[in-house]
């Protein structure tokens, strides 16, 4: 599956995205004879706001043409105790 990343300092909007992903998806489709529920494009924005002297990054994604919300959860667990009078269960 193609994955193509556009990263970009220039503020893009929704709808410019929304153009791009989909003449993007359409040229590989033709090009390759491919389905385009394979193609994925991430926007990767990294921008910077003078007047708020702040710096931030936001990411986009599309798949078949289509934004599709990504959210990464990560779930720490600390590893389990070498001492047995906290987790006695583990411990012979």
């Amino acid at each position: 599956m193609p994955h193509y990343e556009i990263s970009h300092t220039t503020p893009l909007s929704a709808t410019q995205r929304t153009h791009l992903a989909s003449a993007i998806t359409t040229l590989h489709c033709t090009t390759f004879s491919a389905a385009s529920i394979f193609v994925n494009i991430t926007f990767h924005d990294h921008h910077h706001h003078e007047k708020a002297k702040q710096t931030g990054y936001t990411k986009t994604t599309f798949v078949g043409g289509k934004e599709v919300s990504s959210t990464i959860q990560y779930n720490p667990h600390p590893l389990p105790s070498h001492d047995p009078s906290i987790h006695p269960s583990i411990h012979p």
